[in-house]
């Protein structure tokens, strides 16, 4: 995938770990200057969510809203950090009223 196709807000699938059988989707939280120039850029770990799953606190819940083919939790309290060349493709785009929830759980999770 070509890096500069990269957007903030969008979910990429990556594989965080090499090691990794599976890929995961990733939404991309850096501003886009930072995207458009760094060597890493930060993003957002999402895994499935399980049908009996409750919804802990510091996620989000995404869904087909956002472009994603099943319910998947993104971890917004622990940030992650990956290469450009190591996204594989982008799979959807947050929607505008989930960005405003990962904003404000972020800003929960990291305020003082």
């Amino acid at each position: 995938m070509n890096p500069n196709n990269i957007k903030k807000w969008d979910i990429v699938n990556a594989r965080i770990n090499p090691a990794d059988r599976d890929k995961h989707p990733l939404v991309v939280i850096s501003p886009q200057p930072v995207i458009d120039n760094a060597k890493l850029i930060n993003v957002l770990f999402g895994s499935t969510k399980r049908p009996a799953e409750g919804l802990p606190p510091g996620r989000v819940l995404l869904d087909t809203a956002d472009g994603l083919e099943r319910m998947t939790v993104v971890n917004c309290a622990f940030v992650h950090s990956a290469k450009p060349e190591e996204l594989m493709e982008v799979v959807g785009n947050v929607s505008r009223t989930r960005r405003e929830e990962i904003r404000r759980v972020l800003s929960q999770t990291f305020a003082p």
